[in-house]
């Protein structure tokens, strides 16, 4: 199959629940991938595909729940009329344990991007400054601390580490803009 020249491979595999892996293959002019393996709940590791040109993975990998590891991928493709999209991306990867960092300025909405990750234990120290809703980004994760992230832009961050139940030392968060929180 040839896919060099698509550009979104928007639910591609959405609800293939019984889908193991998949061949790695030509996404180097993917700019949506949307939603791809949504619910793919039999996937455990994925090829290390080209995103060099992708600003939207929201939901991509969305209730993967056998996935181990996230697949090493680039979110820095910017253009000035896109904004880089990750709300919900990995919400519900129960088996997920660690993921990459990720470039995440430019990102407005990291909403339930972690959501439901339990096995997920800590994360890089991401670059938050661009975002202004984190929403549920890390809830019920086994985070014991959590880094200090740059919240200074973050207007919403309600449920941000809800039902963290692991969760002994939370640093000093700049929360001169926040608005929404609970």
């Amino acid at each position: 199959v040839v896919v060099k020249n698509v550009t979104t491979t928007s639910s591609m595999f959405e609800g293939c629940t019984n889908l193991t892996s998949v061949a790695l293959f030509d996404t180097s002019s993917v700019a949506v991938m949307r939603n791809m393996f949504f619910n793919c709940t039999s996937i455990t590791t994925l090829p290390d595909f080209d995103t060099s040109r992708c600003w939207d993975f929201g939901q991509m990998f969305y209730g993967c729940s056998s996935l181990l590891a996230c697949p090493n991928i680039s979110t820095t493709y910017r253009s000035q009329s896109t904004t880089l999209t990750v709300n919900r991306m990995f919400e519900l990867c129960t088996s997920l344990a660690s993921v990459p960092l990720l470039d995440l300025n430019g990102a407005t909405n990291t909403s339930n991007m972690f959501s439901g990750c339990i096995a997920l234990t800590s994360v890089p120290l991401f670059d938050l400054s661009t975002v202004t809703n984190a929403s549920g980004m890390f809830k019920g994760c086994s985070f014991v601390t959590v880094t200090l992230f740059n919240t200074a832009s973050v207007v919403t961050a309600s449920w941000m580490f809800h039902h963290c139940t692991s969760l002994t030392t939370v640093p000093l968060l700049n929360t001169s803009s926040l608005v929404h929180a609970q």
